[in-house]
């Protein structure tokens, strides 16, 4: 009988240390720069070559990388000090704007995305150069797979869903896309899926898990899959209205596009981003363990459910739409397809709207 090769003890990584010299690519124990085995694992330092050299961090989540100069506690708190004035203000701009304001609320958006951007990476730098984690990633990474689907979920769809049934239960039926209600919508979806974003890397989950590695066959597969979308919903629909004739004139919801085009433009493409991330991708990866029917039946249902507003006959269309763009995804993991459908689909309705200006 074979001797069997002894376990393979890993570095513990449980507490941050600064080192000198270099790491092993396999253990990540620190090794001398002279030896050419690891002591701890006995692979070949050269093969592969050592992760890091000089000043190397390891950090509490076994994560090896280089050590950057960390900007101090008092630079930090400084820049939170100076810019955080201007960013609640920028967002309370972004929150109310006004027809007569657009250049102002776009650069005052502009404004708002940079000092966040600064206040993150500052912030960032300080933590990973300490060789600890952030408090955030540290609190999320505690979660459980079920807390993590259920803040997930309460976080992309509770605000759309509520107004969804405000809009119901108000008997609304048309409404007035202005200027500051596109910008409104643009700014509260970027936060959501940027909040969603970085709970999620937090965890652990990368790009290509929610299928948003990127090929121009990917994305020019949308285009026929916009015509199978239409042809599916020709077919609901005329099934809706041969068995219910009232469906047509009983509810439905007209709007008025009072925006710029371009502007509904980003519009289109942020919404149908955070659409197709959010209720197909991560919804049937959190839930893919369930099963097909599971995790595309419940992906379905929540699209369903913030569409509630647009009526009987276009809130049942949405039915076969979830089933099939769910489907798809849970065959191909790729989501470029779905977001290019998705994205012509809206504009052919903002192209086609009869209550245009």
């Amino acid at each position: 009988m074979a001797d069997e090769d002894p376990p393979v003890e890993r570095a513990d990584s449980s507490d941050t240390e600064i080192h000198d010299g270099i790491f092993c690519a396999s253990c990540f124990s620190p090794v001398d720069e002279e030896l050419e085995v690891c002591p701890n694992c006995e692979v070949l330092l050269s093969e592969p070559g050592p992760v890091s050299r000089k000043k190397t961090v390891c950090r509490e989540d076994g994560t090896v990388r280089r050590r950057t100069k960390a900007p101090s506690a008092l630079i930090v708190i400084g820049m939170w000090l100076i810019l955080l004035p201007g960013l609640v203000i920028a967002f309370g701009v972004l929150m109310e704007p006004t027809d007569a304001r657009v250049r102002i609320s776009i650069a005052v958006g502009l404004v708002f995305w940079a000092y966040g951007a600064v206040l993150y990476k500052v912030t960032s730098r300080y933590f990973d150069a300490k060789g600890v984690q952030e408090p955030f990633r540290e609190f999320v990474q505690r979660f459980s797979d079920r807390t993590e689907f259920v803040v997930i979920t309460i976080l992309s769809f509770a605000y759309f869903s509520v107004s969804s049934l405000v809009i119901l239960f108000s008997g609304v039926r048309h409404f007035e896309l202005t200027t500051p209600r596109v910008l409104r919508g643009i700014v509260v979806e970027f936060l959501l899926l940027l909040a969603v974003a970085l709970i999620l890397r937090s965890r652990g989950w990368r790009a290509r898990r929610l299928g948003l590695q990127f090929s121009w066959k990917a994305a020019a597969i949308g285009i026929p899959l916009f015509v199978v979308y239409l042809l599916v919903y020709w077919v609901t629909a005329t099934f809706v209205l041969l068995m219910f004739p009232a469906a047509r004139t009983i509810w439905t919801f007209t709007f008025t596009t009072h925006a710029p085009y371009a502007l509904v433009f980003v519009f289109i493409i942020i919404n149908s981003i955070f659409e197709e991330v959010t209720v197909t991708a991560y919804v049937i990866e959190a839930l893919s363990a369930q099963g097909a029917a599971v995790a595309i039946t419940a992906s379905t249902l929540l699209r369903l459910g913030y569409h509630l507003y647009q009526g009987p006959l276009a809130t049942i269309s949405i039915i076969p739409l979830g089933l099939l763009f769910g489907t798809l995804f849970w065959r191909w993991r790729n989501l470029w397809p779905l977001m290019v459908a998705h994205t012509i689909t809206n504009l052919l309705v903002f192209a086609l709207n009869p209550h245009r200006p």
